[in-house]
């Protein structure tokens, strides 16, 4: 065990991971919030729940 650097090669993937991360981030903090679930469920075909599993 004469070398204990890690690799360049998995040191770049590990920046490039970050860097994607942080771009991903920065998407969501833009986006409104807590609206996609609404957008979804108004897009979707299914009818109504009847049994109402909250009030039950």
């Amino acid at each position: 065990m004469a070398d204990t650097k890690p690799s360049e090669h998995g040191k770049q993937e590990g920046i490039e991971e970050s860097q994607q991360d942080r771009k991903q981030d920065e998407t969501a903090k833009q986006r409104p919030g807590q609206t996609d679930q609404a957008i979804h469920d108004a897009g979707t075909r299914r009818p109504e729940r009847k049994d109402n599993p909250e009030g039950a």
